[in-house]
């Protein structure tokens, strides 16, 4: 019995009809597990971007905020002075790494570096004298007092590898100022007509806060205090004019005024751009009857303004025949001649001397021996170029053909090139023009110049000459220095003057009946007077000083009273050959009459400087391309006269901004001392 329950309770364990549900104990598979790490993943991934972002956007938000605060506190400690403890900037300094430019006070305010929730800040502060004028405000610089005072105040603080800036700007009042309760008005006509003047500048000249300019109706209105002054009257195109004036309190007082219109004449010229060598004659190989020996050469001349060494590291001439393809060769040459001079010559031949016209020339250059001494196929089509191995690139390159198919080598020519009926065989010489047409003022019969018309197109830049004993003209070596009369053309280039009056113009291209290009230019509305002008194109310019102009009358430059002048009589092209990185700024300095001032008064941008003129005031200050704040009398040099600035200035390079003019009223200096109990704490300081 006993065995029977165990065999039961064997049963029991061992049967597969438990009742029970059977668990499956398998786990997780393996894209089961990729799948969630994919989705833990993205969402890390998404979660770690957006928190980048809003920390960014929080730094972001919190730095501005934190910068704007600082520019409120600043203003707000200034404008709880009283309005005489706020200093104007005598001197202003410059931030040029941002658009605009940040202008500061260096003095009274120096620079704070301010560090403030782990940012570092820099706070500048900058105050001008203010005025309103149609409504609109303008800032003065330092002088006069015109009751308001304009604070600016710029953060700038550093945000990823770019600067930020927050700027605000307020305007402080003198509450203690007595009001103007008088009024000057009028109408400005020109004289002898009924015609209103609009944009005229009428300025009390012992106030130049007291100012306004005409509308469309030529009417003006200002007001001020009572008083006697002086009212000045400017307005481009017109003669200056002064007025003196009494005017009582409460008054309207009107006064009409009538400006002369300025004589004007105009400037002309023909503009050119000398920058590099060229190629002036090429000879196959031929043989005179006094050549023992076939001969071939090549002429260089260097129209340009470089002097110094000249060998393989700093030109080399290459030469291929026909449109073959491949590289043009280089023409392997000894350098007998070492050095090189600004409008001179350079001759290469195979052989040295070479008899030319019955005239022995010693070459500069000459092949060596390894060279084929007839390298310029006679009578076949080909192409030299003068290459720069510094700058990996062609200066100058002629190509020619015999007309009979298009086998000239492409990558030598420039436009079109030369057509030669049987190509250029013995005795032919190519040989570039002096300008654009022979037969005008460029070549005067009997005479020779620099060889430099280069308006790459070779058909129109070069002439042939069918046999040498014909050709006209020397052969010439370095010996000999020619000033030339044209070059490359410099379409666009930019002319000003100082006049004033006139408005820049640029060089235009013009084509003359003979298809030959060439760049001229006029410049209309001159004032009468006598001028600089000054002439750019890219990285070269050229200034040309005392141009005379008379009215109605066209005034060709250079000439032979110009400063330069004209490189032959009667020969008027202005040649672009020296660098240039300068801006000009120019104007003129007078007094309340309209007088200049003597003295010589100071003009400046605070590094820079020049004086004006005592018979005329004009001046002209040369200074880098940017923006500048323009001072004339700085910090009083001329004690009989206030200062004056011009603010924000443009200069560009090659270019003259003219017309920055300054109308000085007297003034002078106050000197003292402060004392505290009775203690002496200064001595005959200024302020």
């Amino acid at each position: 019995m006993v065995n029977n329950k165990l065999n039961n309770k064997r049963r029991f364990f061992c049967s597969t009809d438990d009742p029970r549900p059977t668990t499956n104990a398998a786990g997780m598979t393996l894209v089961e597990i990729m799948i969630a790490l994919a989705i833990v993943t993205t969402v890390f991934t998404a979660f770690s971007v957006a928190f980048g972002t809003i920390a960014k956007a929080i730094f972001v938000s919190k730095a501005r905020t934190l910068a704007s605060n600082l520019a409120q506190e600043k203003m707000q400690i200034l404008k709880q002075l009283s309005y005489h403890n706020i200093m104007v900037t005598t001197y202003t300094y410059t931030r040029d790494e941002f658009d605009p430019d940040v202008y500061y006070d260096d003095g009274y305010y120096a620079p704070e570096t301010i560090k403030e929730g782990g940012i570092s800040f820099e706070r500048l502060t900058y105050i001008q004298m203010a005025q309103e004028v149609n409504g609109e405000i303008q800032l003065l610089g330092a002088t006069p007092d015109t009751g308001m005072k304009a604070i600016t105040v710029t953060v700038i603080w550093k945000q990823s590898d770019e600067y930020k800036t927050s700027q605000i700007r307020s305007i402080a009042s003198n509450p203690d100022l007595v009001q103007s309760n008088a009024t000057i008005q009028g109408d400005v006509e020109i004289t002898g007509t009924s015609t209103d003047i609009e944009g005229a500048e009428i300025v009390v000249a012992e106030n130049i806060g007291w100012r306004d300019a005409t509308d469309s109706g030529g009417d003006y209105s200002i007001s001020l205090r009572p008083g006697s002054y002086n009212l000045t009257i400017t307005a481009r195109g017109y003669f200056t004019k002064s007025i003196a004036f009494t005017i009582s309190a409460s008054e309207a007082k009107t006064l009409d005024i009538d400006l002369d219109p300025m004589a004007t004449g105009s400037i002309s010229g023909h503009v050119w751009l000398n920058d590099h060598p060229v190629i002036t004659t090429v000879v196959a190989s031929s043989q005179p009857a006094s050549m023992a020996i076939p001969y071939e050469l090549i002429g260089v001349y260097n129209s340009s303004d470089y002097s110094g060494p000249i060998n393989d590291n700093v030109v080399e001439l290459r030469y291929r025949q026909k449109n073959t393809g491949g590289p043009a060769a280089k023409i392997e040459v000894d350098f007998l001649t070492s050095s090189i001079t600004p409008w001179s010559y350079f001759l290469v031949a195979s052989t040295t001397p070479v008899i030319f016209k019955n005239k022995s020339v010693n070459a500069d250059a000459v092949y060596k021996a390894t060279q084929d001494q007839d390298t310029i196929k006679n009578g076949s089509d080909g192409g030299l170029g003068l290459w720069f191995p510094d700058q990996s690139k062609y200066v100058d390159r002629v190509a020619w053909s015999d007309g009979v198919g298009a086998d000239e080598p492409a990558d030598l020519t420039e436009g079109t090139a030369m057509s030669i009926a049987g190509g250029l065989s013995s005795g032919k010489v190519l040989f570039r023009k002096m300008g654009p047409d022979q037969q005008e003022y460029w070549d005067v019969p009997g005479s020779e110049r620099g060889r430099a018309y280069d308006t790459d197109n070779n058909a129109k830049d070069f002439y042939v000459c069918p046999d040498h004993d014909t050709y006209v003209y020397t052969l010439r070596n370095s010996t000999t220095t020619l000033r030339p009369v044209a070059g490359s053309l410099a379409t666009g280039a930019i002319i000003s003057a100082t006049d004033g009056l006139s408005v820049s113009t640029n060089a235009v291209v013009v084509v003359n009946p003979s298809g030959c290009a060439y760049s001229t230019f006029t410049l209309t509305s001159v004032a009468t007077g006598t001028w600089m002008v000054n002439i750019a194109s890219g990285a070269y310019s050229l200034d040309i000083a005392t141009v005379c102009v008379s009215a109605n009358v066209s005034t060709s430059i250079p000439s032979g009273v110009t400063v330069s002048t004209w490189p032959y009589a009667n020969v008027f092209s202005a040649i672009l050959s020296e660098d240039n990185v300068y801006g000009y700024v120019s104007g003129w300095v007078k007094n309340v009459a309209g007088s200049a001032i003597s003295p010589a008064i100071k003009v400046t941008d605070g590094f820079t400087e020049t004086t004006a003129n005592t018979s005329n005031g004009t001046y002209l200050l040369t200074l880098d391309s940017g923006t500048y704040n323009i001072t004339a009398n700085p910090n009083n040099t001329n004690t009989s006269y206030v200062s004056m600035t011009s603010q924000t200035v443009v200069i560009t390079q090659g270019y003259i901004t003219s017309g920055v003019n300054f109308t000085l009223s007297q003034g002078g200096r106050i000197y003292g001392f402060v004392t505290m109990d009775q203690e002496v704490t200064g001595s005959d300081d200024m302020f």
